[in-house]
């Protein structure tokens, strides 16, 4: 009995020394700035299985090049073992061209800031109402809110008033109400 089960024992360490591939682990190397087809290279040599988790448009990295992945570089690994990487989009994400219209100047400069696009060149023209935004455009052509465009986009503004009444109304600070010096001084 004691017999069959030290047998037991000594066949199920051998056997998980053989499933979890015991002293068989490599460092993982940098793989970022590859391409997938080289990767496809390391995944026969090694047995390693690449898996794109996401892609992120980077203006300095090349489309199509891993820019970073998990485990990641100088980690431990075994054959076999699986790795999420991140690669580079050719293009852009696309966002959604929100409604500026009757914004403030500052209002729709954070909007625009805050869905990933910036603001283009500013045009001032007459109108009744001050400071406000009374056109979008993109590329030359009006844009309408909804459309969706390219993130990192330039949107041209068209503000209501002149340059001038527009900065002034901007530094404009409200007036709290404190107590002049002449009434600080008769206390």
């Amino acid at each position: 009995m004691i017999g069959g089960s030290l047998c037991i024992l000594i066949l199920t360490l051998l056997s998980l020394k053989l499933f979890t591939r015991h002293n068989q682990s490599f460092v993982v190397p940098d793989f970022t700035g590859l391409t997938i087809d080289q990767l496809k290279s390391v995944q026969d040599e090694y047995g390693f299985e690449f898996v794109v988790i996401d892609s992120i448009f980077d203006e300095e990295s090349m489309p199509g090049t891993v820019l970073k992945h998990d485990p990641a570089p100088d980690a431990t690994v075994k054959r076999g073992r699986k790795f999420y990487v991140t690669i580079a989009a050719s293009l852009p994400d696309m966002v959604v061209m929100p409604d500026l219209i009757d914004l403030s100047l500052r209002q729709a400069t954070a909007l625009l800031r805050s869905v990933g696009l910036s603001v283009g060149s500013i045009t001032y023209q007459p109108d009744f109402s001050e400071n406000a935004i009374i056109g979008q455009m993109y590329h030359g052509q009006d844009i309408v809110p909804g459309e969706k465009i390219r993130r990192g986009s330039y949107i041209n503004l068209i503000v209501s008033g002149t340059e001038q009444s527009n900065q002034e109304e901007e530094s404009e600070v409200p007036a709290e109400e404190t107590e002049s010096e002449e009434e600080m001084i008769e206390e």
